[in-house]
């Protein structure tokens, strides 16, 4: 539920920032940050669905928690690499600070 709060605020200071007229390479900067961050959001929710799923269907099958295990380390690689490019744009180009 954060990770839709976090899209939609992020949606809101992107268009703030497309209205004050910032330089090219940030505004790549936003859209490479926004679409891993919709990525991630996204792919959590079919990733979790899909396990859950699966793991109703073949309870006895260890696979499948081995499986959801790796794609959640994927998942959290994406995480990590959202919040650098997030990090960078509050720090280094001081978007979302008043």
């Amino acid at each position: 539920m954060t990770s839709f709060g976090a899209m939609l605020s992020g949606q809101r200071e992107a268009i703030k920032s497309g209205e004050e007229g910032h330089e090219l390479a940030v505004l790549e900067s936003i859209k490479n940050h926004e679409l891993i961050a919709t990525v991630t959001t996204w792919g959590s929710l079919v990733i979790f669905l899909l396990w859950l799923y699966l793991f109703i269907k073949y309870m006895e099958d260890k696979r499948i928690d081995n499986l959801a295990l790796a794609f959640l380390g994927l998942l959290s690689l994406s995480v990590i690499v959202t919040s650098y490019l997030g990090g960078t744009l509050v720090y280094i180009h001081s978007l979302g600070i008043r």
